[in-house]
C-alpha cells in the first residue's frame, strides 16, 4: 500500500497470514475464531494453503509481536470463480486452531452509496514499481489509506460479478499494491467502523507489475452475509 499514514483504527483486529518462506495476506477477523480473507489468499500456485505451516498473528500494528495462532481449516466460497474474466464471489473463510480474545469488527448490513467515505488498511508493497531502490515488500508496518467507494465504471478490471465494491483513493499517490490482497476496507458508518470487504485486486492492468491506478475492487459482504454466518455463527 502507497498511503501517507501507518498505524489503522481497530489495527488489533487485523490478521496477518503467513507461511515460514512469506507473508501471504491479509485478514480481516470475522469472529474470535474466524477470519476473512480473499479467496486467492488461500491458494498458492493452484494449492491450498499449507494449514501445518500457516499461522495468523493478531494484536499488533508491525509485522511482530501480537498474538500467533495455527489454523485449522479453510472455506472457500463455492461460487468462488478464480481471478479472470470470470472472477467472482473472491471470499474465503480461515478457522483458528483456537479462539483470540480480540473481538471482530461487524460486517457492514448494506453497500455505502458511490462517494462514501471509507478506509483501506494493508501490509502490501510500499512503493508504485518493484524496480525503485529500497522498495519495501511487504510493509513492516500496518499502512492505511482514505478513499471513496467509486462507480464501477471507474475502475480499470471489470469482472461480471454483480457484488463486488469499487474504491478509489483520496490520497495524491495512494493505491493498493502486491501484497494488500485480502486486507479490509472499512468504512464509518453510524459513528462506527464497519468492515465491507477484503481487497480481491487492484486496479492496475492485468500482468502489470507496477501499482498506479488508484482504483481497486473488493467483495462485498454485505452480499454475503448469510454464508459468513453459516459458518461462523
Amino acid at each position: 500500500m502507497l498511503p501517507r499514514q501507518t498505524g489503522a483504527p481497530r489495527a488489533n483486529r487485523i490478521d496477518a497470514l503467513s507461511t515460514p518462506n512469506r507473508e501471504l495476506c491479509v485478514r480481516k477477523k470475522s469472529a474470535p475464531t474466524w477470519v476473512l480473507t480473499a479467496a486467492h489468499c488461500v491458494e498458492s500456485f493452484g494449492e491450498r494453503l499449507p494449514l501445518d505451516r500457516a499461522t495468523a498473528r493478531v494484536g499488533s500494528a508491525r509485522n511482530d509481536g501480537g498474538e500467533v495462532v495455527g489454523l485449522k481449516r479453510v472455506l472457500q466460497h463455492p461460487d468462488y470463480g478464480r481471478p479472470g474474466p470470470n472472477e467472482r464471489t473472491g471470499i474465503a473463510l480461515v478457522e483458528r486452531a483456537e479462539p483470540v480474545a480480540v473481538q471482530p469488527i461487524p460486517i457492514a448490513s448494506s453497500t455505502p452509496p458511490i462517494g462514501a467515505p471509507a478506509r483501506s488498511i494493508g501490509w502490501g508493497r510500499t512503493c508504485a514499481k518493484d524496480t525503485e531502490v529500497n522498495c519495501v515488500n511487504p510493509s513492516r508496518e500496518l499502512k492505511q489509506l482514505d478513499t471513496s467507494v467509486a462507480s464501477p465504471k471507474e475502475c480499470a478490471r471489470i469482472t461480471a460479478d454483480p457484488h463486488e465494491l469499487r474504491i478509489r483513493s483520496q490520497e495524491p499517490g495512494g493505491t493498493t499494491c502486491f501484497g494488500d490482497s485480502g486486507s479490509p476496507q472499512i468504512a464509518k458508518i453510524d459513528g462506527r467502523w464497519r468492515l465491507l470487504g477484503p481487497l480481491s485486486r487492484s486496479g492496475s492492468v492485468s500482468g502489470s507489475t507496477d501499482c498506479e491506478d488508484p482504483g481497486a475492487s473488493y467483495a462485498d459482504l454485505s452480499a454475503h452475509r448469510a454464508w459468513i454466518s453459516q459458518h461462523t455463527g
